[in-house]
């Protein structure tokens, strides 16, 4: 069971503005409202990132928030991943969707993960040597595609490289601040911590057991999704959205 909910907001400056001016009341309504995040984003809206204590989502709080700002999009991530609610008015009223997260590859898994320093996920690629995986939290939509036999060999070779020059021994890094991305590969038993980077392509880390930056190997799997007429990228740009 999840002990948060993680709570992601697109509003405009008035709805972020009242977020930002909770009184007791509504941090009861909410049940708390921790380590809050303002990311501004395009044409004048903000992403406003919190978390609520319990794996309920606090209807009664955020009904009530967007009847009276309509613009706003408000997304529940269960701190377990297992599933995902989104709020938004649909016209006349207030209306959730919801849909179960996280697709996992078994053991030929490369995971490209995209958070806050809070560890709250905004976007996971899961890639295989099979297909490829994008869960988007924001946007509330899983993508599915399968490779060609052509990728497939290419994705192997390109793997079983790096790997051959890696140990089995990873650090995991905390982002200190904001939002970052990172990669992990497992792969037939091997695990191994890829590199990590913040939104602004800042390093967070060196890898001690020769490094792979992370842009070769989203370079790598971008040129695969273009071979293969995917029109999709390995990307992030949270300010874009």
């Amino acid at each position: 069971m999840a002990n948060y909910v993680y709570n992601y907001l697109f509003c405009d400056e008035k709805a972020k503005d009242r977020m930002m001016i909770l009184d007791g009341d509504d941090c009861s309504l909410l049940n708390g409202c921790y380590d809050i995040i303002v990311t501004p984003i395009k044409d004048s809206r903000f992403l406003v990132i919190f978390e609520t204590r319990g794996m309920e989502y606090r209807e009664e709080f955020i009904k009530r928030f967007i009847r009276e700002y309509r613009d706003t999009k408000w997304y529940c991530i269960e701190e377990n991943e297992v599933e995902q609610g989104f709020y938004f008015w649909n016209g006349t009223q207030v209306e959730l969707n919801k849909r179960k997260l996280v697709e996992t590859l078994g053991t030929k898994e490369i995971r490209i993960r995209y958070e806050d320093s809070g560890c709250r996920p905004f976007l996971n690629i899961f890639i295989s040597d099979k297909i490829i995986v994008f869960e988007n939290y924001l946007e509330n939509k899983m993508k599915r595609y399968s490779f060609s036999d052509k990728s497939r060999s290419k994705i192997n070779d390109y793997l079983n490289f790096i790997l051959s020059e890696k140990s089995d021994k990873y650090d995991a890094v905390l982002i200190k601040g904001g939002i970052g991305r990172e990669i992990h590969i497992h792969w037939e038993a091997q695990t191994y911590f890829i590199d990590h980077v913040d939104e602004n392509d800042i390093r967070m880390s060196e890898v001690n057991d020769g490094e792979v930056r992370f842009d070769s190997i989203t370079s790598f799997f971008n040129s695969i999704l273009n071979d293969e007429g995917i029109e999709e990228s390995v990307s992030f740009e949270l300010k874009g959205i």
